[in-house]
């Protein structure tokens, strides 16, 4: 698509991010959400995975 990803163009116009650390067992679901889309596509929606709140960003 020729676009940035997600994260790299918040990091661009100085918006914030953040990094989960996820255990073992979710990697698989995990990388099933790095393809190459649109900033509007869900990339949640292919990992099977269900959202949580953030509890803490610092």
């Amino acid at each position: 698509m020729g676009c940035l990803k997600d994260t790299a163009t918040n990091l661009k116009n100085n918006q914030g991010f953040a990094m989960n650390i996820i255990s073992e067992a979710f990697v698989k679901n995990a990388n099933a959400t790095v393809v190459d889309a649109p900033p509007e596509f869900d990339e949640w929606a292919l990992s099977s995975l269900t959202k949580g709140k953030c509890v803490r960003v610092t």
